[in-house]
């Protein structure tokens, strides 16, 4: 199974480490970015149900659209908001942990260097994996 994960960041930098972490595992995620929470916004309503993302991953601090006014978009959509989403902020604050835990999204400090991208990666594909066979055995997650 591929999985197909959005990732949401107007850092290039990030992009780029976050990229070459999911080359390692490229038969089983497929990487699709976009800039800022608008441009996800956009992109989500052009496609067709059956071509949604497994998983949205949300910078907190983008222009233009942050990841809380994303997040709250997409939480609009009966159709988006049953996609997992992942925040993701360089120094999550109390607020931040609990605005991700009053919307029921994950909330993960940003990897600061190649190994934790690596980690971070790797770990995107455990709970994918997870979600599909809880889903596949029809276990409510």
């Amino acid at each position: 199974m591929k999985f197909k994960v959005l990732f949401v960041d107007d850092d290039g930098n990030d992009f780029y480490f976050t990229s070459r972490a999911f080359d390692g595992l490229k038969s089983h995620l497929q990487l699709v970015q976009v800039y800022n929470g608008a441009k996800a916004l956009q992109y989500l309503h052009e496609l067709e149900i059956h071509q949604y993302p497994d998983l949205i991953i949300l910078d907190m601090n983008m222009p233009v659209m942050d990841g809380k006014a994303a997040l709250m978009e997409l939480k609009k959509s009966n159709a988006l908001r049953l996609i997992p989403v992942i925040l993701l902020s360089s120094k999550p604050t109390a607020e931040d942990v609990s605005f991700a835990d009053s919307h029921g999204v994950g909330l993960q400090t940003k990897p600061a260097t190649y190994p934790e991208y690596s980690a971070f990666a790797e770990g995107i594909l455990k709970r994918l994996t997870w979600l599909h066979d809880e889903k596949r055995n029809g276990t409510s997650v």
